[in-house]
């Protein structure tokens, strides 16, 4: 639960291309803060198989859906290595550490869940359900690294049966990979989208909303408050998208992104929502 005093901004033009349907019946999956969406029911019940572009050592997600009867994950991403995991946990000791002293906390200065990273490697290792590609999601691959988004909708996901749900946390590169999602909205029953800098990238979501228009539909907007507004300007918003050929609830649009099953993405910081 947020305890703290909750943040209303203006929609801006971007926001209102985002802006969400009322009455449709969501559903949490993932953590309870960072790495968590909302999704329509229908996806939930109905999709197979997940195609999950992004991990950054948590796959709550992932392995939430691999519950599912049936279920199989898809995961790509290139940040676990183990140096990345050691970078990682040096810079949260020592964040934690200069703010105990900061504060005067000695007592504290020992940090927990610093092995939170470790634990949830080894979690996904041990999960059948869930294949891990160890590479970067990017329009044209220059190395071995890589993987070409259109080679996972081509040898992935149209070869997949049933239906698919596909997540996008990938820190910004989404713009590069967004244009190819229209070819292939009959194989997607749902989307999850993580948008970067969006006030900078205004012209690349109107274009991609744009083009899927008419095959799917936003059913939740979720201001990632991990950064506060400035002006009140936000920079990451959270998208999900159900593909019109699910939708079988009537709605309308929405006044406000809020929404109960809401959680903030960094606890210690107020949530932020969208007035329309």
């Amino acid at each position: 639960m947020d305890i703290h005093p909750s943040i209303f901004v203006n929609a801006t033009p971007v926001l209102n291309i985002l802006r969400p349907s009322t009455g449709v019946e969501l559903s949490r999956i993932g953590s309870n803060s960072d790495g968590g969406y909302l999704i329509s029911q229908e996806v939930k019940e109905q999709a197979t198989n997940l195609i999950s572009l992004g991990y950054g050592f948590n796959s709550k997600l992932e392995r939430d859906f691999a519950k599912n009867k049936n279920a199989r994950v898809i995961l790509f991403d290139d940040v676990s290595r183990w140096s990345f995991y050691f970078f990682k946990v040096t810079t949260k000791l020592i964040r934690h550490a200069f703010k105990q002293m900061m504060t005067g906390n000695w007592s504290k200065l020992w940090i927990t869940n610093w092995n939170a990273p470790l634990k949830d490697w080894i979690h996904l290792q041990w999960c059948k359900r869930i294949t891990y590609l160890n590479f970067r999601v990017v329009a044209s691959k220059q190395n071995n690294t890589e993987i070409d988004f259109l080679e996972i909708l081509e040898v992935h996901l149209i070869k997949l049966p049933l239906v698919n749900l596909i997540k996008i946390d990938i820190e910004g590169g989404e713009y590069e990979i967004l244009s190819f999602i229209k070819d292939y909205s009959e194989y997607i029953s749902g989307l999850i989208i993580e948008f970067h800098e969006i006030e900078s990238h205004e012209l690349d979501i109107f274009q991609f909303m744009s083009q899927i228009k008419g095959d799917f539909h936003v059913d939740h907007l979720h201001v990632n408050n991990h950064r506060q507004p400035i002006n009140g300007r936000i920079s990451t918003v959270e998208v999900s998208l159900t593909n019109s050929s699910f939708r079988k609830q009537s709605s309308s649009p929405a006044n406000t992104s809020f929404h109960s099953l809401d959680m903030p993405n960094t606890k210690n910081l107020p949530s932020i929502f969208v007035q329309f």
